[in-house]
């Protein structure tokens, strides 16, 4: 029993570290598209935190 919770804290420890990798890489996305004059910047808004919110 205590190795299925020592492999089940890794798991978990994994899955934390692959989130923050992929949350950090659209947050960088985010800010570098951000920057840039657009059009529609409401739209543009739109499309960013729907594509955050996806990633929670």
């Amino acid at each position: 029993m205590l190795w299925q919770f020592i492999v089940g804290g890794i798991v978990c420890v994994l899955n934390v570290a692959i989130h923050a990798l992929v949350k950090t890489t659209a947050v960088r996305v985010a800010h570098r598209e951000g920057s840039k004059k657009r059009a529609n910047p409401s739209l543009f808004l739109i499309i960013v935190r729907t594509g955050g919110c996806s990633v929670r």
